[in-house]
């Protein structure tokens, strides 16, 4: 008998909890040890922790730039997860260069990572709008290029309304949020700047604060846009 089949032996599984090809769950992780697929979710949407979530970069490359930072807001709650870059950490890369005692896995971006990994433990759920194709992958690209755990497959859902806006409205191929909150007569977002966002780089506070309202309004009118649009499209336990 083989190391495998005997450890497959000592293992008690519980009857009532299959992944989604049928098989048993492991009860100490949660996966299944035949496909390693995740729990089957029979929670109702009411029972999820939903967040909003948005975030600012100073790169639309995540691998040549890093994140500012990022908002989630609670459904239905005024309350805010958030966390940003700040001057001292661009003072300590700076000096640390200049000194020649950089290394590798010191980039400026990791404290508010963790920050993030801490906070996004807090939803089932993360709302984002392009988040498909730029915050998710922008935050798990910077997760890895730091050394840090980015939610595995099938540990969060995700569902993105920029391909709600565009299935479901008639709008050009890559309707703005701007655009979207304007047709259901949500107030709030205000313009990009990106002088603004040039400033930042250089650890002006006055310039992150600028930014972090922004995005602030962001996650706020997302949630706005979420509320108007639900019931127009079928929601999927669809993993980041």
């Amino acid at each position: 008998m083989t190391s495998k089949s005997k450890t497959k032996l000592k293992i008690t599984f519980e009857q009532d909890r299959k992944c989604r090809r049928g098989h048993p769950i492991l009860p100490s992780d949660g996966k299944c040890l035949e496909c390693n697929s995740p729990l089957f979710d029979k929670r109702r949407w009411s029972e999820m922790r939903i967040g909003f979530l948005d975030i600012e970069t100073n790169n639309f490359s995540a691998t040549f730039g890093y994140a500012y930072g990022y908002f989630i807001k609670v459904k239905g709650e005024n309350k805010f997860y958030s966390s940003y870059v700040n001057k001292g950490n661009l003072d300590y890369i700076r000096e640390k260069f200049e000194k020649g005692t950089l290394q590798a896995n010191d980039k400026v971006d990791k404290r508010m990572l963790m920050d993030f990994i801490r906070d996004v433990a807090n939803f089932d759920v993360l709302v984002t709008y392009n988040g498909d194709y730029f915050d998710i992958p922008y935050l798990r690209t910077r997760c890895l290029a730091n050394g840090l755990p980015f939610p595995l497959y099938g540990d969060k859902y995700h569902w993105d309304i920029f391909k709600v806006a565009r299935a479901k409205l008639k709008f050009g191929k890559y309707p703005s949020m701007e655009k979207v909150a304007e047709l259901l007569g949500i107030s709030g977002k205000n313009h990009v700047d990106m002088a603004i966002w040039q400033i930042a780089q250089m650890g002006s506070e006055k310039a992150f604060d600028y930014i972090k309202d922004h995005n602030k309004r962001d996650v706020i009118v997302l949630e706005q846009a979420y509320d108007r649009l639900e019931g127009y499209w079928k929601k999927s336990k669809r993993s980041i």
